[in-house]
């Protein structure tokens, strides 16, 4: 990370990663989750979304589980995840107000990581296996800075009526084993002048996912962060092997702070 900031550019997750795992004692929401624990959308609704997560949600972190049965299970997971929502009757008021209530913690120091990125004019990708809405919404109703003017969400996108009534989603669908560089997403934003020079990364995750935002970058250096939160003891080697550095126990951004910092004064 020698370079200037100017050649400096950010990747990160969403869900658990700018976000905190664990808020008020309990496993905090992700973006899907903030719809599901809602209780806006009828039994049926919220009884189909648990049944879901108690089902894939353990595959996801699986270890023994080989990559071609992880990914196909998330690909069935998130393509029946978005089903019960569309039969459900979302609207964006709904929305709004499953946000609002959320049990969703952005990390200690997001603010600060938000402001560097703005101050400096730093490209950040967040790349999200959630929901674009939901994301966007959060960063208006709980986050301590709004979105930086040069970041870009890539993720799974809701699709609305004139009414505000949800339709479906738009675009490719993402899940937490498929965001990587050469996604049709966004590969055109990696071709631009702009990224092109960009050629030192810091990417943050906190699955070994997440990683793939790395695939298909033609990044001179790219140093990874990963945030274990859940299952450390059983899944730390493994962060270990595919992580430049991580951080234990649903830590805040000190570490990346001070990268940040190391990086402006070049």
């Amino acid at each position: 990370m020698g370079h200037r900031r100017h050649f400096f550019c950010g990747r990160t997750d969403f869900d658990f990663t700018l976000t905190k795992f664990w808020v008020n004692g309990k496993r905090g929401d992700s973006c899907h989750a903030v719809i599901d624990e809602s209780g806006l959308l009828g039994e049926g609704f919220h009884k189909r979304t648990s049944e879901l997560r108690d089902h894939y949600y353990p595959l996801e972190v699986a270890p023994d589980l080989s990559p071609e049965m992880r990914v196909e299970m998330m690909v069935e997971w998130v393509t029946k995840a978005h089903e019960a929502m569309v039969a459900a009757g979302i609207t964006k008021d709904i929305l709004s107000a499953a946000v609002s209530k959320a049990n969703l913690l952005f990390r200690p120091g997001h603010g600060e990581l938000l402001r560097w990125v703005d101050k400096y004019g730093v490209p950040l990708l967040m790349f999200s296996a959630g929901i674009a809405d939901v994301l966007e919404e959060a960063f208006r109703q709980h986050s301590a800075e709004p979105l930086p003017s040069t970041s870009r969400v890539v993720s799974n996108r809701m699709a609305f009526d004139e009414d505000g009534n949800m339709t479906g989603f738009v675009g490719e669908c993402f899940h937490v084993f498929n965001k990587h560089a050469s996604s049709s997403a966004v590969k055109p934003y990696f071709e631009t002048d702009e990224m092109r020079c960009r050629s030192s990364v810091l990417l943050l995750g906190d699955s070994l996912g997440d990683l793939n935002m790395a695939k298909g970058l033609s990044a001179e250096e790219i140093l990874t962060v990963g945030f274990l939160n859940d299952k450390i003891e059983e899944r730390t080697d493994a962060y270990l092997k595919a992580y430049d550095v991580i951080i234990l126990g649903d830590g805040g951004f000190d570490f990346v702070l001070e990268l940040l910092e190391e990086v402006a004064s070049k």
